[in-house]
C-alpha cells in the first residue's frame, strides 16, 4: 500500500524503479515525477478575490493553483491572514460583501459555500467583477427542486420524489420509503430532518415559496 506522498504524485508515462523516499514502496510503472500544479504558468501576483462565510480552504487551493488570493469572510483566521495578501472580516454577512469587494484591487472573484443562498449579492458583485463560477440565474434554477426534478425525468435519470409542505397527506399514505424535510436555503446540511408523518410537517416552517434573499431558512 502506498503512502500519501505516493498517491499525491502525478501520472507520467515513463517507467521509474526508484522507490518512494517515505514508505520505500516501489512506484507504479506509470509514475516517475510530479507534474507542475495547474495554472503553474500564472504569476503569483494574479489576484483572485474570494468571498464567503469561510474562505480559508478556497484560498489554500488558489495558492496551489498559482494565484494570489484576497479574501473576506466571517472569521479572518490567523492561517488565512498568513496565506493571503489582504483579508477583511465581514461584520454584516452577507450584506457587507458588495461594499467590501470594492475595497480590494480589481480582478476576478469567486464565492464559497453559503453565498449561493443570496443570488442578489452574487449579481451585485458580478456587475463590477468577473465571476469565476456559476452565476445567480443558473444557481436559482438548479436549486428549484421542481425544475431539477423535471430535468432529471426528461433525461431518464432516477431521482427522489419531491412534495411541497401542503402535500403532507401523501406521507405515510400513498407514498413509500423515508422522507426528508429540506429548507430552500441552507448550507452544510443544516435544518434538515427526517419526517415520519403529516403531523411532523405541519409543525415545520412553511417551505412553499421559492428562495429569495429575504426568505427565512
Amino acid at each position: 500500500m502506498s503512502c500519501l506522498q505516493c498517491l499525491q504524485r502525478r501520472i507520467v508515462t515513463r517507467k521509474s524503479t526508484k522507490p518512494c523516499d517515505v514508505c520505500n514502496h516501489p512506484h507504479s510503472p506509470r509514475i516517475q515525477a510530479c507534474q507542475p500544479p495547474p495554472f503553474a504558468d500564472r504569476l503569483m501576483s494574479d489576484p483572485l478575490l474570494i468571498l464567503g462565510a469561510s474562505t480559508r480552504a478556497a484560498a489554500s487551493s488558489a495558492i496551489r493553483a498559482g494565484l494570489s488570493p484576497l479574501a473576506a469572510d466571517l472569521f479572518c483566521d490567523d492561517d488565512l491572514r498568513q496565506m493571503t495578501d489582504e483579508v477583511k472580516r465581514v461584520s454584516d454577512y452577507p450584506s457587507d460583501l458588495p461594499h467590501l469587494a470594492r475595497d480590494f484591487p480589481p480582478g476576478p472573484w469567486m464565492f464559497t459555500g453559503g453565498l449561493e443562498n443570496h443570488p442578489r449579492i452574487i449579481d451585485a458583485i458580478s456587475v463590477e467583477r468577473i465571476l469565476w463560477g456559476t452565476p445567480a440565474g443558473p444557481i436559482q434554477r438548479v436549486r428549484d427542486p421542481w425544475q431539477l426534478l423535471q430535468r432529471f425525468k426528461h433525461c431518464g435519470i432516477l431521482c427522489p420524489e419531491v412534495l411541497r409542505g401542503d402535500q403532507c397527506d401523501m406521507i405515510g399514505r400513498g407514498s413509500h420509503g423515508h422522507w426528508i424535510r429540506k429548507p430552500f436555503r441552507s448550507a452544510g446540511g443544516g435544518n434538515m430532518e427526517l419526517l415520519s408523518d403529516c403531523h411532523t410537517v405541519s409543525e415545520t416552517p412553511d417551505s412553499t415559496s421559492l428562495p429569495g434573499d429575504d426568505a427565512s431558512t
